[in-house]
């Protein structure tokens, strides 16, 4: 009968803990498919940042899209549905080729990894939140690209 007790007491109590869980993370696992363009004055630039977006969206695999245009090179990060995970290269690959042959004038940098989509993500709420200047947002794309290039 005791053991009973403390079961249903246990059972009552993981169920409880575990309720309370939900909604933690939802900044980072919800709907982010965002563009920006560093260039403020050139309206021109961000239908551009937002056409790359669009294209991106496109791909069936694509669950998440952040993308920042500087005057000399874009990042494009991305996320991807969980059951095409195992795949993600060769997204990326098919991806960068579909960008160059939309954009063949762009330098775009494309990449799957979280940590770049982060720092990208973050990027993007800094520039339209005004904290950081154009000149400032280029050296962040920057300092992204070549956090995207360093091999671990």
């Amino acid at each position: 009968m005791k053991g009973k007790r403390c079961a249903i007491l246990f059972l009552a109590f993981f169920t409880a803990l575990s309720g309370c869980s939900q909604g933690e993370g939802k900044a980072v696992a919800g709907n982010m498919n965002e563009a920006a363009a560093v260039s403020h004055d050139d309206g021109e630039e961000r239908e551009k940042a937002e056409q790359m977006k669009e294209a991106a969206l496109s791909m069936k695999e694509m669950k998440n899209v952040c993308l920042v245009k500087g005057k000399k090179q874009t990042v494009l990060a991305f996320q991807v549905y969980h059951r095409h995970r195992f795949r993600m290269e060769k997204i990326q690959k098919d991806l960068s080729e579909e960008m160059k042959k939309r954009f063949p004038d762009e330098k775009i940098t494309v990449s799957y990894d979280f940590k770049i989509f982060l720092e990208t993500s973050r990027l993007i709420h800094k520039i339209r939140s005004g904290k950081i200047s154009g000149e400032k947002a280029e050296k962040e794309i920057g300092r992204i690209v070549r956090l995207n290039n360093e091999k671990t």
